[in-house]
């Protein structure tokens, strides 16, 4: 299944999560909604890169949930990479929806959820090159400017259970990505992707301890964007610990992750995000905090490290980033 443009995407996205809402028997009282507001910044620095020489991220999600019985996402982002001399700058526009129901069912003592994401994404690749080669800034008289357009369209399905206690929680999910290229010529051929996931968290501490593990299993329909590679498998934890009432710095909760293995053209549910280079990321690490902002709001700071490898062209490079977001609830 290939998606030959984004209003094909939207169309199925908005019939399940439609679909889903109409099953769930949602009430519309004002006072059984909650709706949030998430604004966030992404800033990165490459080093070692022959292509990229920095990626500055901003976007807003908005969410509204009903009570504990499922709810609605929609977010975008905008994603700026500055290329090195002779490299293409990339804009990205990445719109996402999410519609999530669950079930409760004392059969399983527990509570049985269903989600459905879309994402569709439009990267605008420009190459500023001298046109004859020599030592001209882009942009000024006797350069030329090459502008390509390619098409990425996503979609994530995921079934879950929580135990009563939430001390468990597990779930299995699948994507599917459709690549579009303009030039539909290697490097740059159209491609889809599969991505099987695998989750589970425990509670322990008494709750304010969770471990989370994920397994991630991806396959190509070719290898030729990639350097021949066409899967590639990982492995990721997350702990994250809940502080005390009145901690030092009012800190509400912490978190470490980690990756190891490989992950190609990733689609990381939690953050809500797609990797749409045909990069090869080889590890990461990442710690963040978050601060409480009176009862209904706070902010979330990261700072992380990853590692990539490109096999097109033998590059193997690193980012370090920051990534900020402050969530208003009412």
């Amino acid at each position: 299944m290939a998606f030959s443009n984004h209003k094909e995407l939207y169309w199925v996205v908005t019939f399940f999560i439609a679909l889903i809402l109409s099953t769930s028997n949602f009430a519309y009282a004002a006072n059984s909604w909650s709706v949030g507001l998430t604004p966030q910044l992404l800033m990165s620095q490459y080093s070692g890169s022959e292509e990229r020489d920095t990626l500055t991220s901003y976007g807003v999600m908005a969410k509204a949930d009903y009570l504990d019985n499922g709810g609605l996402t929609l977010g975008y982002n905008f994603t700026a990479v500055r290329g090195k001399a002779l490299n293409p700058d990339i804009d990205e526009t990445s719109w996402y929806i999410s519609g999530r129901a669950i079930r409760y069912s004392d059969l399983m003592a527990g509570k049985v959820g269903l989600r459905l994401d879309g994402y569709a994404i439009t990267d605008k690749s420009t190459i500023n090159q001298p046109a004859d080669n020599s030592t001209m800034r882009p942009n000024r008289p006797g350069s030329t400017s090459s502008t390509f357009t390619d098409n990425v369209s996503v979609m994530y399905a995921q079934l879950d259970y929580k135990n009563y206690g939430d001390r468990f929680y597990a779930d299995i999910a699948y994507a599917y990505s459709d690549y579009d290229y303009e030039t539909n010529t290697a490097p740059y051929r159209d491609n889809q992707v599969q991505q099987f996931t695998t989750t589970a968290v425990m509670a322990f501490n008494d709750s304010y301890d969770l471990l989370q593990t994920r397994f991630y299993f991806i396959r190509l329909d070719h290898g030729d964007n990639t350097g021949g590679v066409d899967h590639s498998n990982a492995l990721e934890f997350k702990w994250l610990h809940w502080f005390q009432p009145n901690a030092p710095l009012n800190v509400n909760s912490s978190l470490v992750k980690l990756l190891a293995g490989k992950r190609l053209y990733p689609v990381d549910p939690d953050a809500a995000t797609t990797y749409s280079i045909s990069d090869l990321q080889t590890s990461s690490v990442a710690a963040g905090l978050d601060w409480k902002l009176g009862e209904l709001s706070k902010i979330f700071l990261l700072i992380g490290y990853d590692h990539y490898d490109n096999p097109q062209i033998n590059d193997t490079y690193s980012t370090r980033y920051i990534f900020g977001s402050l969530l208003f609830n009412w």
